[in-house]
């Protein structure tokens, strides 16, 4: 398990989801020696309307999550890569060397929580395809997580995030008709297109934007459950 977690919000099977992911493994993934994915269905007992975790049960599954990874570590060689929380229950995911005694680790981490429903199971996955196709981001998810990131360290500088300011973007577009769209779309919905030229790598060239509004971006990408 990596030091570099985060987690965005996407749609699964959908329902709006929150998914924590171990971003640090990537570079290493997939890991050899752990072929076998194991999961852990467990049932929220107080979810929102959304079908998400509420700050009140947070704790007791923030200690669940802790009591699942020990007891599965240590009976199945097996290392956490990421949950998901949605629909009403949340899901632990997990990589390992083998399955061992998973029924048992499982009924052992969750005997102090009483009065929660939950499931388990595993897969022989070597090529970690529920870690890639599911629960790591998609390239437009990873830029806002990386972009929050900014943002909560211009805060800490004390930085004021209602202030407007221009933000100048770069588009590069392979014929002018599409880059015609995209003008037309951006002073449609108030941006300002400052300058237009003829690239050197790319004809007919780029489109520069430049906005001081902020905006709100959609919740993610779609995916599906079922690792099976």
């Amino acid at each position: 398990m990596s030091d570099d977690w985060d987690f965005y919000f996407a749609r699964v099977d959908g329902a709006v989801s929150s998914i924590f992911v171990d971003l640090g493994i990537r570079p290493d993934a997939p890991i050899e020696k752990r072929p076998w994915l194991l999961w852990v269905f467990v049932t929220l007992k107080s979810p929102n309307a959304e079908g998400l975790s509420t700050n009140e049960e947070a704790p007791t599954l923030q200690a669940m999550g802790e009591a699942l990874d020990a007891n599965i570590a240590a009976t199945s060689g097996a290392q956490l890569v990421g949950r998901i929380t949605g629909a009403g229950r949340r899901e632990f995911y997990f990589y390992a060397e083998e399955p061992g005694p998973l029924d048992e680790a499982v009924r052992t981490a969750m005997k102090t929580f009483e009065g929660y429903e939950h499931e388990c199971g595993s897969t022989l996955q070597p090529d970690w395809d529920h870690y890639m196709q599911l629960l790591y981001p998609s390239e437009s998810n990873l830029q806002r997580m990386f972009n929050r990131r900014v943002l909560q360290e211009l805060a800490r500088r004390g930085d004021a995030h209602e202030t407007p300011r221009k933000v100048d973007h770069w588009l590069e577009f392979p014929d002018e008709e599409s880059r015609a769209a995209c003008r037309e779309t951006l002073v449609a919905i108030d941006f300002k297109v400052e300058d237009e030229y003829r690239g050197r790598r790319h004809t007919p060239g780029a489109l520069v934007r430049a906005a001081a509004a902020r905006r709100r971006t959609s919740c993610g990408t779609t995916g599906r459950r079922s690792p099976r």
